[in-house]
């Protein structure tokens, strides 16, 4: 059988670009296509939310822990107006009286004992008034140093929330832009495969013969009566529906519930085909002695079919497809 590419078979090739075009990624030249970038936003989206989780489940324990900071900064508050308030007293026994001098604790003592006593309690007093105001004063330095550690984290962990809200509240809105892409994408395609699959139908419709006109009244697959021949066989062109040059033009001719197709003796002569009488008639069909042309089709030899060139047709090769019969021409 001979390879040609009639028209009906270009068209059948475009569609199938068309088609692989459309329906393959990466293949269109894009950096990116739109489902995958869809995919790695919708990735980052969970990213962001997984950040941002963590970052309030710390933000969260903070508080708990700036809380019961609080509570310890108020008690060592209290502790602290209550020494400070130890002190004064001391002081003002001490010192708003006068000051203590030795020459008077020599006279109020009545001995050395209670010199020496008396001697004691006054340093003993002034060293404690100081571990107080030193203690009072490292009490008050880690507090606040505890406070601003605690502060300073705590808008660590509010800016980082800022950010991943806003990160997040972005890629939503490139998911929405994505997506929108997705959409128009697979409406071009279905576009364009629409107008291909159209475009097949027209070509279709255009080289089909109305089937109303080749087939009976009742709808049935019934062959139209062979055109009428100049002899008494399957000689005569006179009734041909079509030339031997359209039939070539149009590759394919769907007549009478077949589908006609052409070898060219020149590509497969045929040379075991048994066809007495063999010849190429006037209209360029390779016929036999009593004028039919030579067909090839699935079932028996022999078998005579009507055509629309202006002959019958015998079977003298087969096909292996059923519902075709392939004509031998010049």
């Amino acid at each position: 059988m001979s390879i040609k590419f009639n028209k009906a078979a270009q068209l059948s090739l475009v569609i199938l670009l068309v088609v692989t075009l459309v329906f393959t990624p990466g293949l269109t030249g894009h950096a990116e296509e739109p489902e995958e970038k869809l995919n790695n936003l919708g990735s980052a989206l969970g990213e962001y939310e997984s950040e941002l989780g963590q970052a309030t489940k710390e933000l969260e324990a903070l508080v708990s822990e700036v809380e019961a900071s609080k509570m310890d900064l108020l008690e060592a508050e209290e502790q602290e107006a209550k020494q400070h308030e130890e002190m004064k007293l001391r002081i003002k026994y001490m010192y708003e009286t006068g000051s203590v001098s030795l020459l008077q604790l020599l006279i109020e003592s009545s001995d050395l004992a209670s010199l020496t006593a008396n001697i004691e309690y006054v340093s003993m007093v002034t060293s404690h008034d100081r571990e107080m105001l030193t203690e009072y004063q490292r009490v008050v330095e880690d507090t606040a140093a505890r406070a601003a550690d605690l502060e300073g984290r705590r808008n660590e962990l509010s800016s980082l929330q800022t950010q991943l809200n806003e990160k997040i509240a972005s890629t939503e809105e490139a998911i929405k832009k994505a997506s929108a892409e997705v959409d128009a994408k697979r409406k071009a395609e279905l576009e364009a495969l629409q107008a291909a699959l159209d475009e097949a139908k027209k070509y279709e419709d255009a080289v089909s013969p109305e089937e109303g006109n080749n087939q009976g009244s009742g709808g049935s697959n019934e062959t139209t009566p062979p055109p009428s021949g100049n002899g008494s066989n399957g000689s005569g062109s006179n009734g041909a529906l079509y030339t031997l040059d359209q039939f070539l033009s149009m590759g394919v001719v769907n007549w009478g519930g077949y589908r006609f197709t052409y070898y060219s003796q020149s590509v497969l002569p045929g040379p075991g085909l048994n066809i007495p009488g063999r010849h190429v008639n006037a209209d360029g069909y390779v016929s036999d002695g009593d004028g039919y042309i030579v067909l090839a089709a699935l079932g028996a030899k022999g078998a005579v079919y009507d055509t629309p060139f202006g002959y019958q047709g015998k079977v003298y090769d087969s096909c292996p497809s059923a519902g075709t019969l392939d004509v031998y021409i010049r």
